[in-house]
């Protein structure tokens, strides 16, 4: 379960001030934001406090078919989040609230999240191209090592080219392959359960 929620839940309304923006929080408050996650993600380290990211979407708190949102018929606050360490044990870990999206192939994140974790794009790359409701983005594809509830797992990452920020998504890829995924909404929890590392 996401122990970060009751924080995030518990303030709604002084997140929606940073819609489209990324925030560090730690000790119990908001440490930085911006809309680069690098920024967030410097400032969180500079703190010296544990900390975690998460991106406020431009529409807080409304509907979202990934990447719209509509705030006429929503009945709930809750999202989907998780926390998700990224580059475990290293010392360019990130603790980030991960939207878990069945719709999703793989995870993803944005540039400046990859930059953060060393991730580096040269000119030799593959760029493909990823299609949602919003339009296309480029990306990279990458392989990230992530930790979920103590267990560690190397997954496919679509490494955004765009500045733009975006939502970080836990995708299927090797995610839902590791975890049986348990959705509560109406008691607003979310569980990931551990079956075992990937099958070969």
């Amino acid at each position: 379960m996401n122990s970060d929620w009751p924080w995030i839940e518990e303030h709604q309304r002084e997140l929606a001030r940073y819609c489209g923006e990324y925030v560090a929080v730690g000790d119990g408050r908001i440490l930085a934001h911006s809309p680069s996650a690098g920024d967030v993600i410097k400032a969180g380290r500079a703190s010296g406090l544990e900390f975690f990211i998460m991106f406020v979407p431009i529409s807080w708190r409304r509907v979202r078919i990934y990447p719209i949102r509509t705030r006429s018929i929503r009945r709930t606050s809750w999202e989907p989040l998780y926390q998700v360490t990224l580059a475990p044990g290293t010392d360019r870990q990130i603790r980030v609230q991960m939207l878990v999206d069945s719709g999703a192939d793989v995870c993803c994140i944005s540039r400046d999240t990859g930059e953060e974790l060393g991730l580096v794009a040269s000119p030799s790359d593959l760029r493909d191209t990823a299609e949602g409701l919003g339009g296309t983005v480029e990306y990279v594809g990458r392989a990230v090592e992530i930790e979920i509830d103590g267990h560690r797992i190397t997954v496919p990452v679509a490494w955004f080219q765009t500045p733009e920020p975006i939502d970080p998504i836990l995708g299927r890829e090797t995610v839902f392959d590791c975890f049986d995924i348990l959705i509560r909404q109406r008691d607003r929890e979310i569980e990931l359960r551990w079956r075992g590392p990937p099958q070969e």
